[in-house]
């Protein structure tokens, strides 16, 4: 694979909307210098004291988990995470290309996959960086399956999760990760089963009527 084949085949997380969306929260000044940063400081950024601080606070005050103001610091604090996720996706993506660069400047004539191998080659790869690339989607894929629709704001999937949701799961699949949350698996599950019974019984009254037909030849 060339240096320029590994943002084609994984897209780096767009994130000027999520940013917006973040930016615009009702606690984003509490980390005020992140909307400043790179990708790469974005990725290594550790939160302040003062979120922990703010979560007690709330968690302790008069209607804790039950209160606006929950809702509103946790909306900010997962769309925190997620974005932070998704810089580690990109930084990754960009490592794996630069090493390619590298390759590429070492040995002009480099031997690359073909297209047609890609899918393999990523699904089964034992490459340190393409990995930390896995990890990093798999990771991001995790939090978007689990956070708590109960403690977020009503906009927030659409204008804030479906903004990332499927660039990471293009990745996930890359890797031949899985992407369905456990409801959807459980559900295709059911479906497939439901349509097994179906066609077992389709195929009984099926033989019964051609042995009918047949008896009553005879």
């Amino acid at each position: 694979m060339r240096s320029d084949q590994v943002t084609v085949l994984f897209p780096p997380i767009k994130l000027e909307e999520p940013l917006a969306y973040l930016h615009n929260l009702r606690y984003s000044y509490l980390i005020s210098d992140f909307f400043n940063m790179s990708e790469e400081e974005m990725a290594a950024y550790t939160p302040p004291s003062s979120l922990a601080t703010t979560r007690n606070w709330i968690e302790n005050g008069r209607y804790g988990k039950d209160s606006a103001d929950y809702k509103d610091f946790n909306t900010f604090a997962t769309a925190l995470s997620m974005v932070r996720y998704c810089a580690k996706i990109n930084i990754a993506i960009y490592a794996l290309r630069n090493k390619y660069r590298v390759e590429e400047s070492n040995r002009p004539r480099y031997n690359y996959i073909s297209d047609s191998q890609i899918g393999m080659y990523w699904k089964d790869t034992t490459d340190k960086d393409a990995l930390k690339i896995k990890s990093a989607a798999n990771a991001a894929k995790e939090s978007i399956h689990f956070y708590s629709k109960k403690y977020t704001i009503d906009d927030f999937e659409e204008k804030f999760v479906n903004k990332i949701k499927y660039s990471v799961y293009a990745i996930c699949n890359v890797f031949d990760v899985e992407t369905r949350t456990m409801t959807e698996r459980a559900t295709d599950t059911g479906a497939n089963i439901m349509g097994g019974l179906i066609a077992f019984v389709l195929f009984c009254l099926t033989f019964a009527l051609l042995a009918k037909c047949a008896s009553g030849n005879m």
